[in-house]
């Protein structure tokens, strides 16, 4: 219990900026993170009130459900990482666990998904402005596109490549 008030202390002096905590808490927080084991639901209580009292998040991890393996198929999810919101919100954050080998944990990975931001900007470069080719094949296509053609910028892409 006193490690949660000093835990609480300490992230609500971060609240604005970002912050993380990741470890070992030794903790569930219901009855759905645990399997053949038993707890204290003072601990779970404490545990949830120091996630709602600073506004953690505690994310879902994509591809396990308990971290710790135990004797006699005891299986707990204590291991995590919380966030506030600003942490959160710096990107698309993603936490699997890895594969155990030694130990009775599975570590943690914490990633940043890929974010597809479309394809890359068409970019123009002074030279091409002196390739005829090239000059006479976007009149054309500005006139058609004038004369109430449909110009498929895409098709008109591909052609400029082939022509530089």
């Amino acid at each position: 219990m006193r490690l949660w008030a000093q835990l609480n202390t300490f992230a609500r002096n971060w609240n604005e900026k970002c912050f993380y905590s990741l470890g070992y808490y030794n903790c569930i927080r219901d009855d759905s993170e645990r399997l053949n084991c038993i707890y204290r639901r003072s601990d779970v209580d404490g545990f949830n009130r120091l996630i709602d009292n600073v506004n953690l998040l505690d994310p879902e991890i994509d591809n396990a459900q308990y971290t710790w393996y135990g004797p006699t198929g005891k299986r707990c999810k204590f291991d995590r990482i919380l966030f506030n919101n600003t942490w959160w919100g710096s990107g698309q954050w993603s936490l699997r666990a890895l594969n155990r080998k030694k130990s009775n944990h599975k570590p943690l990975l914490l990633y940043q998904q890929q974010t597809d931001w479309g394809p890359v900007p068409f970019k123009v470069y002074n030279y091409w402005l002196k390739n005829e080719e090239l000059c006479k094949l976007v009149e054309d296509e500005l006139k058609n596109s004038s004369a109430g053609g449909n110009t498929n910028v895409q098709v008109l892409l591909k052609k400029a490549k082939a022509v530089i």
